[in-house]
């Protein structure tokens, strides 16, 4: 029976003879906060008990502001058996925030901004608005009082509250079997019409000397607690939890809460719209959790006379660390769950759409003159991300086009500029990113991904081993930054083998381990660094030399670190098993679009102007849209007036999750890796994902529009690359590294890292020497649920098939043996790999085959002759002393050359002056090579020239001569660079 449980007068006489207090009701947050510092006291009687198998709570009678009240006592279920917990009844507090029907809340920059309220008694009232980041400044404050408890049943408790003149407040505790957190709703009912906020602070607060952790995702992780006090607003939560973690007797225990999914309906989050927010610092600057919702200034918080509004959430209380906790928050309440798959287009066909667009002049940005791709947010400039990637694409395709138009260009750039920004002209840049000069090679990626280059090109290349080999010591770590002196010794151990450089790479490693891991950082970052570069530790590179030692504790640094990561990463709404309506009436609410971008000196986005039917409205399933598994950029580049929150789809980390998978044994990173990346896009979509849309999904979206997410240039190779290190990393996790594949790392770019691939041969299943073989036409898979990977060996093809899907699918595959095999124009057969090896019959080169839910199939087809002149194992070179020369003319300008050859026979002379933009009049390079004579001249920046050298000639003769601006002659003495073979 229920039965509603008050204070007798007597009870309430007796309690106020033995305790006084001396604090007000109704009165400012910050007051009632400080008040309650007073100590509490409690009654030893038990009148509510609730209990599951994690939590038991125990509402017991206590004084309270001079009123007779009640409070939790918990109890959480740990190793050691039932613990009490040593909570602080007078820090726990609901609260009313009362304003005025016309109160608004706006964005400043990335916080929340409402008008601050001032009591009509504060004598220091100014005409002069102030403003206020913290909601409970935003209104006139009132805290309600528990005055009686009901035991609804044996999972739910009603409290009521002592009537307040601004209204009726109410809550309800429910605590369910197997949850290990507690529902809580606030229930008022106002007296008059207005704006009204509810909220909680959770029942204990600390200092910050006395926490061991913190968590409110997107900004606070570790120990990095707020300088200031704020609200941080719904829609720019990737998941809206608050917590602490603390030591009591030796065991860690959680303190939080968190919003409830009902609060959060399916749309997409646009910050100015947010419902709810959440704090971990309150205003007296102390670590406790609290939320509040609605928010004033939006329109579920206007309430009229007598209508009820209520508000739900959740109270954290376990014993475990702050993931243990983020990870129920996630998996109980907010549903988190493996439940993406491709889409229209393969993860497979969508690389190869991003290869051939990265070979499209026009559409892929690139800019010969520059040698780089456009940069979008800069008038004449060029970027160049990811140098490794140029190359290991050439190995990938065996594509000497591929090569002659973007990995020798790129090459030459690593070569000859002074960074990762470039503009050839460079006195009309506007205000984007540096114009660089020709004083390469930039020292922006380290050491480690020169000396990739250089085993990338055989040894061949002498220009990139000095490089890598060039500068004092190692990379030396900028405040906040990502990269660390480990990662550049241990690319030096695997660039020379050098066994000091390993031995100081896993001293520099323990050194971070201890300092970054271990110990929790307390700088408050702010908003303006990249979450991936400086909220998180260098789980990458620690990840990288667990790969190399095999020293199980930089595993365990780089798991620790990708969960940090984690959090970072959308985990709601999660979408409902339906339909949605995307660009209603046609409207697309995409990335600032009000701005035109860069290419070149031109004002230009692709699909703009918009036309009325480039984003019709349809229907589409909820899931294929859903912002869930997709991270963000950086707090302050995230909110944009009202725009939709500025999510990215460049989900660089996801192969390396993969990885983690495996080594780990723990699915939750091959989760968040699949939600990050299937069924998003079918070629390059862009960056920012803003709003709900299916436009990435088109092949033709990079070519077309519109434009809805900001289309980098530079980004693209970093896509691709990140593309095929995640179907790399999925064959490894699927086959338990029976398929395996050695990679590079590169790194260095922002939080651009994954490894790519191509350079060396891999094993297929106890095969070995078999080399990856990425060439678009050598089969078609018909089944868009089906990724693939191909790869061969001198006699043996092979097809890595993967489904993403959780239902069996059976795949036609055609075989093109023509662009496979030398010899063979019909493939009769192939056999399935694995302890059966079952055969199957083809049919004008086609075949069936059934893949289980989640399975990987290999199929292999033998007695081939296949011939890529690229994937053959190559001795180790050692590279020509005449593979560089460095000049000087009579007037001082420098002029570098150098030999760039990948494999014996054809090279190519690079040659380049560090003169200024618009110092030269003209500039001639007079050359021999064999028999052969010939001058070339370049009338504009950069001065370069770059000829192509016939294989059967070693050495490459030049001279450069030309006239300065001022109408002087130059030249330099004759040089030559070579090769060996």
């Amino acid at each position: 029976m229920k039965q509603l449980i008050q204070l007798r007068p007597l009870f309430l006489l007796f309690i106020s003879l033995i305790f006084s207090f001396d604090i007000a009701i109704a009165k400012k947050v910050t007051t009632s906060l400080e008040a309650a510092s007073s100590k509490a006291h409690l009654s030893r009687k038990k009148v509510i008990h609730l209990k599951n198998e994690f939590i038991e709570i125990d509402f017991v009678q206590c004084l309270k502001e001079q009123k007779a009240s009640y409070t939790p006592v918990i109890k959480v279920k740990t190793s050691l058996g039932w613990k009490k917990l040593e909570t602080d009844p007078t820090a726990e507090s609901y609260q009313i925030v009362s304003a005025g029907e016309t109160s608004t809340m706006e964005i400043s920059g990335f916080y929340p901004k409402w008008v601050k309220w001032v009591s009509p008694n504060e004598t220091n009232i100014t005409k002069k608005k102030t403003f206020t980041n913290t909601i409970w400044e935003a209104g006139k404050n009132y805290e309600p009082i528990i005055s009686a408890v009901k035991q609804d049943g044996k999972n739910r408790v009603s409290l009521e509250f002592y009537r307040l003149d601004v209204g009726v407040f109410k809550a309800v505790w429910e605590l369910f079997p197997n949850e290990k957190n507690i529902r809580v709703q606030l229930q008022f009912t106002p007296q008059n019409s207005g704006q009204y906020s509810l909220g909680y602070f959770a029942f204990n607060r600390k200092s910050l000397d006395e926490v061991e952790e913190l968590l409110m995702p997107m900004t606070v992780q570790r120990k990095r607690f707020p300088t200031k006090t704020y609200t941080l607003l719904q829609a720019e939560c990737p998941t809206p939890i608050s917590l602490m973690q603390v030591s009591e007797n030796k065991q860690s225990i959680i303190y939080g809460i968190a919003a409830d999914s009902s609060e959060i309906p399916y749309e997409f989050p646009i910050p100015i719209k947010s419902r709810f927010g959440i704090h971990i610092r309150n205003s007296q600057g102390q670590v406790q959790p609290s939320i509040y919702g609605p928010l004033i200034g939006t329109t579920g918080s206007q309430k009229k006379s007598g209508e009820t509004l209520t508000f739900s959430f959740r109270i954290l209380t376990e014993s475990g660390d702050w993931y243990s906790s983020y990870r129920n928050v996630c998996d109980e309440v907010f549903g988190w769950r493996d439940y993406r798959t491709n889409g229209e287009i393969s993860l497979t066909n969508a690389a190869y759409n991003m290869i051939d667009l990265y070979m499209n002049d026009e559409y892929s940005g690139w800019w010969q003159r520059a040698k780089g791709f456009y940069q979008i947010e800069s008038k004449n400039g060029a970027t160049q991300a990811s140098p490794l990637t140029a190359v290991s694409l050439y190995y990938l395709t065996g594509d000497t086009n591929l090569y002659k138009r973007r990995t020798l260009p790129t090459l030459e750039y690593f070569l000859s500029r002074s960074g990762p920004h470039f503009s050839p002209i460079p006195e009309d840049t506007g205000s984007g990113y540096p114009a660089g000069t020709m004083n390469g090679p930039p020292r922006y990626f380290g050491k480690s991904v020169y000396g990739d280059l250089e085993k990338m090109l055989n040894g061949r290349t002498l220009a990139f081993k000095s490089a890598a080999l060039k500068a004092s010591n190692v990379t030396t770590p900028y405040e906040g930054g990502h990269i660390q002196p480990f990662d550049d010794w241990l690319g030096r151990y695997l660039y020379n083998g050098d066994k000091h450089a390993l031995d100081s790479a896993i001293k520099y490693a323990d050194k971070y381990i201890d300092s970054a891991i271990n110990k929790a950082p307390q700088k408050d970052l702010g908003i303006n660094p990249f979450f991936l570069v400086s909220f998180v530790p260098n789980w990458e590179g620690l990840l990288r030399l667990y790969e190399v030692t095999k020293e199980k504790r930089f595993l365990d640094a780089a798991k620790k670190g990708a969960q940090l990561v984690m959090t970072g990463i959308w985990t709601q709404p999660m979408p409902p098993q339906r339909n949605t309506t995307i660009h209603p009436n046609g409207i697309v609410h995409g990335d600032k679009m009000d701005r035109e971008l860069y290419k070149g000196s031109i004002k230009y986005r692709i699909g703009w102007p918009k036309r009325e039917d480039d984003s019709p409205e349809k229907e589409v399933p909820a899931w294929l849209v859903s912002n869930a598994g997709l991270g963000f950029e950086a707090p302050t580049t995230y909110t944009y007036k009202s725009n939709g929150g500025r999510m990215i789809s460049m989900s660089s980390w996801s192969g390396a999750f993969l990885r983690l998978a495996l080594y780990t044994g723990d699915k939750q990173f091959e989760t968040y890796a699949r939600n990050a990346v299937l069924g998003r896009f079918g070629n390059y979509p862009g960056y920012y994902y803003t709003t709900f849309t299916d436009l990435m999904q088109d092949p033709n979206y990079p070519y077309k529009g519109p434009d809805v997410g900001f289309i980098y240039y530079h980004h693209l190779p970093v896509h691709l690359s990140w593309t095929i290190d995640y179907l790399v990393s999925e064959a490894k996790l699927r086959s338990k590294s029976k398929i395996n594949f050695p990679g590079l790392r590169q790194f260095g770019y922002a939080f651009f890292d994954y490894l790519v691939y191509g350079n060396q041969p891999g094993d297929i299943m106890g095969i070995k020497d078999t080399w990856l073989w990425l060439r678009k036409g050598l089969v078609n898979v018909d089944n868009n649920q089906i990724n693939y990977l191909t790869a061969h060996t001198d006699n043996k093809f092979f097809v890595i098939l993967m489904n993403e899907s959780s239902e069996t699918q059976k795949t036609n595959i055609t075989f093109f043996p023509s662009v496979i095999s030398k010899s063979a124009q019909i493939f009769k057969s192939f056999k399935v790999m694995g302890e059966n090896g079952e055969n199957f019959a083809l049919k004008n080169n086609s075949g069936q085959i059934e893949i289980k839910p989640r399975g990987l199939q290999v199929i292999e087809v033998d007695g081939l002759d296949i011939d890529v002149p690229l994937h053959k194992k190559q001795l180790g070179t050692i590279p020509s002393k005449l593979g560089t020369a460095e000049l000087t003319t009579n007037n001082g300008m420098k002029v570098n050359a150098a030999a760039i050859q990948i494999l014996p026979g054809s090279w190519s002379a690079y040659i380049w002056s560090n003169a200024n933009s618009k110092s030269l009049n003209e500039i001639s390079v007079s050359w021999t090579c064999g028999d052969k004579t010939g001058v070339l001249k370049d009338l504009e920046y950069p001065y370069e020239f770059s000829i192509e050298v016939p294989d059967k000639e070693k050495q490459f003769r030049f001279s450069v001569s030309g006239i300065d601006v001022n109408g002087s002659a130059f030249q330099t003495k004759e040089a030559v660079i070579g090769v060996v073979d």
